[in-house]
Order: structure tokens, then C-alpha cells, then sequence
């Protein structure tokens, strides 16, 4: 084994590493964080914002792995691979740019998540797996708008 191929070896297994541990953080973020939040004050006046934010930071998680994984795969992607990549960030960022009507915006972000789950599960043994952060966060922000949906009906 020559000095590059070692190197990307390490490389390889660095981007592995780093998306468990992103995958780490959003699971944190998602359960407990809005969890904790839920019970603080003023809440109810920023779980909107809150789902909004989460949906933002969802589509930047699936554009920066799609744009990460010629490094984890180690070579430049073809055509196939990079529609598959595109599924995510595509249904990630429809879900984002969805209409300002609650209801409408509600199940943008569901269908989102489920997208974004699904293709986890489905190309969980190639691409899949490093895209489970943004499907977490996918899943977060539909929960959570949901909640501000059912808040605002009953106000």
C-alpha cells in the first residue's frame, strides 16, 4: 500500500466518524433538546421558529453530505449515484420552500421526512446511512411543526 491510498483510507474513515458523530448530535438535538424546550417558557410563541430552523438545518445537513460523499465513497460519483444523492437534498429542500399556508407547510415537511427516511432504509447499505441526520432532523422539524399546528387550531 503506497502513501496515497493510506491516506485515503484514513481520510475515508475520518467522514465516517464525523457523520456518527453528527448523526450523535442531531438524535441529541431532535429528543431531548425539543424535549427540554417543550417545558420552558415562552415556548409555545417559538415552536413555529423552532420548526422552521430545524427544517433549514435539515436541507444544509443533506446538501453538505451530498456534497461530502465523493470523499466518503473515495472517487467521484457517477450519473446514477448522483441522482440518488439528490433525493435528499431535493425533498429536504421542497419541504423548506413550501408554501407559508401552516397546513400546507405541515405536510411538506412530512413528506420530507418520510422521503428522506425512506431513503435511508432503502440505500442503507451504500449512501443511505450517512444521510440519517438529515432524516432525524427531517423528523424533528415535522414534529415540531405539527405541534404549532395543533397549538394555533386549539388557541
Amino acid at each position: 500500500m503506497n502513501r496515497t491510498d493510506a491516506y485515503a483510507e484514513v481520510l475515508q474513515l475520518g467522514v465516517v466518524e464525523m457523520y456518527g458523530l453528527l448523526l450523535l448530535l442531531a438524535l441529541v438535538v431532535v429528543v431531548v433538546g425539543l424535549n427540554l424546550l417543550g417545558s420552558a417558557p415562552g415556548w409555545q410563541e417559538r415552536i413555529g421558529t423552532t420548526a422552521r430552523w430545524l427544517a433549514v438545518v435539515s436541507f444544509g445537513v443533506a446538501t453538505v453530505t451530498a456534497l461530502a460523499m465523493p470523499l466518503a465513497i473515495g472517487g467521484l460519483p457517477g450519473p446514477g449515484t448522483v441522482g440518488w444523492l439528490a433525493v435528499p437534498v431535493l425533498a429536504t429542500g421542497v419541504a423548506l420552500f413550501a408554501p407559508f399556508h401552516q397546513q400546507a407547510k405541515v405536510i411538506a415537511l412530512w413528506a420530507a421526512a418520510f422521503v428522506v427516511c425512506a431513503f435511508v432504509m432503502v440505500a442503507g447499505l451504500s449512501i443511505g446511512l450517512f444521510f440519517g441526520p438529515a432524516a432525524l432532523l427531517a423528523v424533528g422539524a415535522a414534529v415540531t411543526a405539527s405541534q404549532a399546528r395543533s397549538r394555533t387550531r386549539v388557541a
